[in-house]
């Protein structure tokens, strides 16, 4: 059998992916037809979330160093099949693509037909790919001598009074 889907992004509203995958396939094969497809870095960490009718998450596929104790099923993205988990038209899942910016593509399983592909095959790419956050820009280097980027602007002496700290636990010290 052969799994249609459709792609989206919230973020970048022109962009739209259409492809054709075996519904055999792992949904580490997924991942990595979306990583190549959508030139983002193979190191970054991604994980699927299985969603009902509203994108709402109802289960979790990942590598398990990186299970949410809260998310509900949890499958492994090695060892779970695409068929095993979306085997309806119209099924839903999440891809979180950018941990440092809470990124997600849309994927939706918008036709399954009978038939066999030797490899994943793109129907369609059109508009600007989301890009991922660059850790480098995120947190202004990590050579460990940069501050994080929410970090490198000076405090606001407005904002931080040394008055208010208490040098015997390093608490903050009641004004009254």
């Amino acid at each position: 059998m052969i799994h249609h889907y459709h792609v989206s992004s919230e973020r970048e509203v022109t962009f739209s992916l259409d492809f054709e995958i075996q519904a055999d396939a792992t949904f580490a094969q997924l991942m990595d037809l979306l990583i190549d497809t959508l030139d983002f870095d193979p190191a970054s960490i991604g994980m699927f979330y299985i969603c009902d009718d509203r994108w709402q998450n109802v289960g979790q596929v990942a590598h398990s160093d990186f299970f949410e104790s809260d998310a509900g099923n949890q499958y492994e993205i090695e060892k779970t099949r695409l068929e095993d988990l979306l085997d309806d038209t119209g099924a839903r899942m999440r891809y979180l693509y950018d941990f440092f910016e809470d990124r997600y593509l849309r994927l939706q399983l918008v036709k399954i037909h009978s038939g066999s592909l030797s490899s994943p095959q793109i129907i369609s790419l059109e508009g600007k790919k989301p890009r991922q956050t660059n850790p480098d820009e995120f947190v202004g280097g990590l050579d460990g001598d940069t501050p994080l980027g929410m970090m490198d602007e000076t405090f606001d002496e407005e904002l931080f009074n040394a008055d208010e700290l208490s040098s015997d636990s390093f608490s903050i010290v009641d004004e009254e």
